[in-house]
């Protein structure tokens, strides 16, 4: 059975507050990008367990929602795919630790060299910050373009490119981003995410190379406690230091790591604030 997916929430313009209210804005309009590898599958409807794909989504929202197909929204059945284990899907980004930067450290225009769905620009606009997005995956400009139009955003902009090889032709004095975590997530077959481990440090040296260029006063990314020791030493070979780390309140794990509903303190994402 096709099915033509459309986010179903309806988005408020006028409350971009609270991490959530932020990830729906992202997934809204990203949709066809962010749920592509669930919305193939369901088109395809490969045998599942024994059963066609459908119709075991179909059965699991039916035993833990009650509800018929009929009467399942679109995205109840595309979050049924990680809720059900038939695939891990996305993660978003949380923007509470980026808050925390911009209240206390007042940017003016912020660089992102891996932009992704669109929650930090969203952050931008809503704390009247200039932004410049890149990112390699060419499927996002659509939900980008469309994003900036609805807001009419005047000061943020969104463009496809290498940012290992990019030099932003714009003023920036904050750099903030949440770089890949190496083969954590797959986005393209393209993406730094596909490199060896050797290489995907070397992207990232260069990214910091490329970003170094504009002199910026803060260079700022999320990262997991995994592969932050590593990506935090290529900054500090440019030249900058730590200048400020936050966590969140109540000690989270990494996005990527939590299982069955766990957190474990010893892996979990916090924000690097570095300067020279």
């Amino acid at each position: 059975m096709q099915r033509e997916f459309q986010y179903p929430i309806k988005i408020d313009k006028n409350n971009i507050s609270g991490y959530k209210n932020v990830s729906k804005i992202a997934k809204h309009y990203q949709l066809s990008v962010f749920y592509e590898r669930e919305i193939v599958l369901w088109n395809t409807n490969p045998v599942y367990k024994g059963v066609p794909l459908q119709k075991y989504l179909y059965l699991n929202r039916y035993k833990y929602l009650g509800k018929t197909p009929d009467n399942l929204s679109d995205i109840e059945i595309l979050r049924a795919f990680t809720i059900a284990g038939v695939m891990k899907g996305y993660t978003t980004f949380n923007n509470e630790l980026m808050q925390q930067f911009i209240d206390k450290y007042k940017p003016e225009y912020i660089y992102d060299p891996c932009a992704g769905w669109g929650e930090r620009m969203l952050t931008a606009y809503k704390n009247g910050i200039g932004y410049l997005g890149v990112d390699i995956n060419v499927k996002l400009q659509d939900g980008y373009a469309r994003m900036i139009s609805d807001y009419d955003m005047d000061m943020q902009q969104f463009i496809v490119a290498d940012s290992s090889s990019y030099y932003p032709g714009v003023k920036y004095d904050a750099v903030v981003t949440c770089p890949p975590y190496w083969k954590q997530e797959i986005y393209t077959p393209y993406g730094a995410e596909n490199l060896s481990y050797d290489q995907f440090l070397m992207w990232w040296n260069n990214v910091i190379t490329c970003i170094d260029a504009g002199h910026p006063k803060f260079v700022c990314f999320q990262i997991n406690q995994k592969y932050r020791s590593d990506l935090e030493q290529i900054v500090k070979n440019k030249g900058y230091y730590l200048l400020d780390e936050f966590r969140y309140t109540s000690v989270m794990s990494s996005h990527f790591t939590r299982k069955s509903g766990k957190n474990s303190k010893r892996e979990y994402e916090s924000f690097l604030v570095f300067t020279k």
